[in-house]
């Protein structure tokens, strides 16, 4: 249903323009125009723009398809195909199309494309002798209307379920909310308020004052939340929040699209996610209670800034912090909103106790040294180096590990490096002393990381041996090793031998499941009598499929197939057999 004095088309909502230019980082930035809506409405999310995720913002909206694939995907507006890719992480296959009014829109995570397209695509894909491929038509190959199929969504890529991953993007490539322009989903329910925490700031050890938090009890319900007595703060005090949107019963729980805080009337914090330039996503882990996050999952926004956290959409007074006197009492406004604009408040009273916050000590580790945020540097000892370049942390952090040689399973020392709450912005080097590693080894070397969960250590990346020391790039503390891994991916028997017989005339697909036990499917290569073939591949489920083409491979006849599918380390396993079709 559309909302009065609102003009409405196609079901979707449109809002004037004058309306969509009101807010402090002037929305008309962004293209207007009349867009269609990309899958059959009504809309549900999964996810919303700027969603706080490990690693990064979010630079699109998730939206719904019931758990399943194949749910026909439209081109949102008139424009042209310009981009088409294929992959195995990221957005998998995805589209790109570039609109007249600037922007591009982009549709991740699809099944498959629409005929025309997907017909294109396999002979590009041919061409090249490559599965995974970005392509770029020329102009004019692809033009589309608004509404016009395009694919059909699906699970590809590095997504944890069924969806379609959408986006607006404007001239200059960065990603935007898409509600600014013309996606319209219903929302009528203001965020809600779960949880606020209260920090007495040491500027010197933010590791242990983000870790010294106490929780305060909210009472509210709606769009209206209060915390009914006064809060003591000490000399230098930050706060956070808990707050998440519902959107509307057919979404799951989704992000705020922007924070507010007021201290005695002025605005002291400001943050949004209007926009998200891709130079800036990681700053996502600043944004947070990493502590938190780790331990339960729940993304407590601190309304004040790392040092380190340059995100672009802040706007803040002495970084958001809390700086009273003794005895000096404030009122403290907190509005949290969401795309559609529905707000809701948090009110409190903070009262200085004049208290300097004690210096917190911790406990050196044996190899302990001071790094600070802007000038990076290392930490080693004669079993481990760990380097850091400026920028990669948020905070000076006194970096504390011991390393040391365990049993005779691992290739290297165990390195205990700092605390994996710690958040990083960017991946360190960490350089490992080896024991003897014979040759047959020393290509299949991995950095290994243990899992307190499952106790054991698992596939972290892969390391390089420079001399005799293994190099790898960490982008978490915690405890790292160094093994090798020589096994192949092993094939189902079952559906090798189905594949390597006659196969029903009708049964144009062959299907292989295959499994790695330590890391996952990363490439694979065949050719039927000798000929390059097109085979995908799916990482999450293991299945590895071809369809067979009458025009390339000929029916009634007997055919050499050959196969290679590696792992992330090299590993090969090699199938050749004949088959009928």
């Amino acid at each position: 249903m559309c909302k009065p004095n609102l003009k409405c088309r196609r079901g979707i909502f449109f809002v004037p323009l004058f309306l969509l230019a009101i807010g402090s980082w002037g929305q008309n930035r962004y293209p207007q125009g009349f867009y269609g809506s990309p899958l059959p409405e009504p809309l549900g999310l999964s996810g919303s723009f700027g969603e706080i995720r490990s690693r990064h913002f979010h630079a699109g909206t998730d939206l719904r398809t019931g758990g399943k694939e194949g749910m026909p995907v439209s081109a949102v507006m008139d424009g042209e195909i310009v981009r088409v890719n294929v992959a195995v992480s990221g957005y998998g296959k995805a589209i790109y199309i570039a609109h007249p009014n600037g922007s591009t829109s982009v549709y991740g995570h699809l099944r498959n494309f629409a005929p025309d397209i997907a017909e294109w695509v396999e002979a590009e894909q041919y061409r090249l002798q490559q599965g995974l491929v970005v392509l770029y038509p020329k102009p004019g190959r692809f033009p589309v209307k608004v509404g016009q199929l395009i694919g059909y969504s699906g699970n590809t890529g590095s997504s944890g379920g069924p969806h379609l991953h959408f986006e607006l993007r404007y001239s200059e490539g960065i990603p935007y909310n898409a509600y600014r322009s013309g996606l319209k989903y219903v929302d009528v329910a203001p965020p809600r308020f779960r949880r606020l925490y209260v920090y007495s700031i040491d500027t010197a050890n933010y590791q242990a004052s983000l870790s010294a938090r106490r929780e305060v009890h909210l009472r509210g319900k709606g769009s209206s939340y209060r915390v009914l007595d006064t809060l003591l703060v000490d000399s230098v005090a930050g706060l956070a929040v808990e707050v998440t949107d519902l959107v509307n019963p057919q979404s799951l729980r989704c992000n705020i699209a922007s924070l507010r805080m007021l201290v005695g009337g002025v605005q002291t914090f400001w943050f949004d996610t209007d926009e998200v330039p891709f130079p800036e996503t990681a700053y996502a882990d600043a944004h947070v209670d990493n502590e938190i996050r780790v331990n339960r999952g729940a993304k407590v926004r601190l309304l004040f800034q790392l040092p380190g956290n340059r995100f672009s959409r802040y706007r803040t007074l002495n970084q958001g912090k809390l700086t009273l006197k003794k005895g000096e009492v404030q009122p403290v406004t907190i509005e949290a909103s969401d795309a559609a604009g529905n707000t809701s408040k948090l009110t409190l009273v903070v009262k200085g106790t004049g208290r300097a916050v004690a210096k917190r000590l911790v406990p050196a580790l044996p190899v302990s040294d001071t790094i600070h945020w802007d000038k990076g540097g290392t930490i080693s000892d004669s079993l481990f180096s760990f380097t850091l370049q400026p920028g990669d942390l948020y905070y000076d952090c006194l970096l504390q590990a011991k390393a040391r040689f365990t049993d005779s399973t691992s290739l290297g020392p165990v390195v205990d490096l700092h605390s994996e709450v710690v958040p990083l912005h960017r991946a360190g080097e960490l350089s490992l002393a080896t024991r003897a590693i014979p040759d047959t080894l020393r290509q299949h070397l991995y950095l290994a990381r243990w899992n307190a969960r499952r106790k054991h250590f698992e596939y972290y990346s892969k390391a390089d041996l420079i001399g005799e020391r293994a190099v790898a790039k960490v982008r978490d503390f915690g405890r790292y090793t160094l093994l090798a891994d020589t096994t192949p991916p092993r094939l189902e028997p079952s559906q090798v031998a189905k594949v390597c017989s006659v196969l029903p005339r009708k049964n144009s697909r062959m299907l292989i499941k295959a499994k790695d036990k330590v890391t996952s499917i990363a490439a694979v290569e065949g050719t039927i009598d000798g000929q390059w073939v097109l085979w995908e591949f799916e990482p999450k489920t293991g299945e590895i499929w071809h369809d067979l083409d009458s025009a390339r491979t000929s029916k009634g006849q007997g055919h050499q197939l050959k196969l290679r599918v590696l792992d992330a380390l090299g590993n090969a396993q090699v199938l050749e057999c004949e088959f009928k079709w």
